[in-house]
């Protein structure tokens, strides 16, 4: 099948790479889901103090180019634009894009950025603080340490293969009187996804009813 489209998937990494620098380097225009508290133009500053001058080599021609980012506020908007070519690449998380080729075809992998790794965070109300957020870290780290947490990103996120993340029945329990309710993007599958029928779904859900 032809391919359509390029993706630009960001690599996590622990480490920097050094990449091809060229003084005339080519613009690009790569959408990138929106980040709270920050633009397009702060965002491209961030990534150019980590990666060489801002300009990143591609993966299939070894052309060197620059990147201008546009931020969107969904990934099936993000996706509209990229057929639409209202922009060259989208740029995801390496989870994200192998999820994305493996689900739609007609896209492939044009480009790698190297930079620091994937961070997942909950974010806690401030008169919330931090007693929920102690006893959420407690958790996880309880998580880590008996390897629940590792056969969770096993399961929903390095296996994700083809099919669609799977629901997950959350426990229920006796003589609770608070119910803790969570807000999710569903907007990075595997790891935050949102079934057809509204039902929350993949990593993140199966992180909270563990």
């Amino acid at each position: 099948m032809k391919t359509k489209r390029l993706v630009l998937v960001v690599l996590v990494m622990f480490v920097l790479a050094l990449l091809a620098v060229s003084a005339s380097a080519a613009q690009r225009k790569i959408g990138h889901l929106s980040y709270l508290n920050i633009t397009s133009e702060q965002f491209k500053n961030v990534v150019d103090a980590e990666n060489v001058k801002g300009t990143t080599k591609h993966f299939t021609s070894g052309e060197a180019y620059d990147s201008v980012f546009l931020f969107y506020d969904s990934l099936t908007s993000m996706q509209m634009a990229l057929n639409a070519g209202e922009i060259d690449e989208i740029a995801l998380p390496e989870a994200v894009a192998d999820y994305f080729m493996n689900v739609t075809e007609g896209y492939e992998l044009s480009s790698i950025v190297r930079t620091h790794p994937l961070s997942l965070a909950l974010g806690f109300r401030k008169d919330d603080a931090p007693a929920l957020r102690n006893r959420f870290n407690e958790a996880l780290l309880s998580m880590k340490l008996d390897g629940t947490l590792a056969i969770l990103v096993d399961k929903n996120i390095a296996e994700a293969g083809l099919d669609e993340p799977e629901t997950v029945e959350f426990g229920k329990y006796e003589n609770i009187d608070t119910t803790i309710k969570v807000a999710v993007t569903g907007d990075l599958p595997p790891i935050d996804f949102i079934a057809a029928d509204g039902t929350p779904a993949g990593f993140n859900t199966a992180v909270l009813a563990e």
